[in-house]
């Protein structure tokens, strides 16, 4: 008796009911969820902030070919000029033609050649010396080159490498321009070109009007033209090579002898003064006036660029609301 009471009295073994265990997995898959969750919300959280202040500037304002401007360098480069947006897009676009030709002229910029440039810019810049000076400062020793590049770059904004890469983008278009200009020929087709210049679009339409009832050209450039150097000789500028006006050439070449031109808006806005050109004579292939081939030289990059944009694919990825979004970049302090 006395044992099977000392039985009785053992604690039975304790089991674990089934619910427990279930609870269990129920709260380990909660806690799962919350870092799930968890998880997720950084995840959309990176991609908003990355969407909203870092996407924007690593996407192509223009890209060229197989070459592409990000937004960021298109608005460093636009505050650093303080320049129009549109100006600074032809001017980036321009670039990278410079840049896409350079293989084909001949041309390379070497390490030693880019980092001479850089100290030269900072000796003269540290000099006040201009573009146009023909004197060259002494250069600066190594702390203070160091001290007004790191100086240079904080006012810009640019990182080292997009600093260089503008100066060895000058550097190729210089050598370029030297390349243009010693490959100019002397003779050029030619046109005997008359113009007038007027004051608004109305006055235009009238000049052209009374020159289609009868009267001459050089009349009514006498009469109204606004051109101080052509008007008393009836807007006569003589003999003229392509490239002397560069944004009126397809329109000056395509006229017949006798012909003349549409009145022509000197200026994308409106209000702006208006042109008229007549050809009297032409010729297919005549000597270049000396005063018009150093003009042609100087021009000679300029107009090479018009020309070869033409020749390449440039696709700017630009309208009026990421307009609206760079203006908005710009305006910021």
């Amino acid at each position: 008796m006395s044992r099977r009471r000392e039985k009785d009295t053992e604690p039975e073994p304790q089991v674990e009911p089934r619910v427990s265990r279930q609870a269990r997995k129920q709260r380990q898959l909660k806690i799962a969820l919350v870092f799930l969750v968890a998880a997720v919300a950084l995840a959309i959280g990176a991609v908003f902030l990355y969407q909203t202040y870092e996407a924007p500037f690593n996407r192509a304002v223009v890209k060229v070919d197989n070459t592409s401007v990000s937004m960021g360098y298109f608005l460093k480069r636009t505050k650093l000029a303080d320049a129009d947006p549109t100006s600074m897009l032809q001017q980036l676009t321009y670039e990278q033609l410079v840049k896409i030709s350079a293989a084909k002229y001949g041309i390379s910029v070497s390490q030693s050649d880019l980092d001479s440039a850089v100290r030269s810019i900072a000796a003269n810049s540290s000099a006040n010396v201009t573009d146009n000076s023909t004197q060259s400062a002494p250069p600066l020793s190594e702390a203070a080159f160091q001290s007004w590049y790191k100086n240079e770059l904080k006012t810009s904004g640019l990182s080292d490498a997009e600093y260089k890469d503008m100066v060895r983008t000058n550097l190729i278009a210089s050598q370029l321009q030297t390349i243009l200009a010693n490959s100019m020929p002397t003779k050029a087709a030619q046109v005997h070109l008359y113009v007038m210049v007027l004051g608004s679009q109305a006055d235009a339409v009238r000049a052209k009007a009374m020159i289609a009832g009868g009267e001459s050209f050089q009349d009514v450039a006498r009469s109204l033209s606004l051109d101080a150097q052509t008007k008393d000789n009836g807007g006569e500028v003589g003999w003229v090579p392509p490239g002397i006006y560069p944004p009126y050439d397809n329109t000056i070449f395509s006229l017949n002898a006798g012909q003349v031109s549409d009145p022509i808006a000197t200026s994308q806005t409106s209000g702006g003064q208006y042109v008229i050109f007549m050809v009297s004579e032409k010729d297919p292939s005549r000597d270049i006036e000396a005063s018009q081939l150093e003009t042609l030289k100087a021009n000679v990059l300029y107009n090479w660029l018009t020309q070869e944009v033409q020749q390449h694919s440039v696709d700017y990825k630009v309208d009026s609301q990421t307009m609206a979004w760079i203006q908005w970049q710009l305006a910021k302090k």
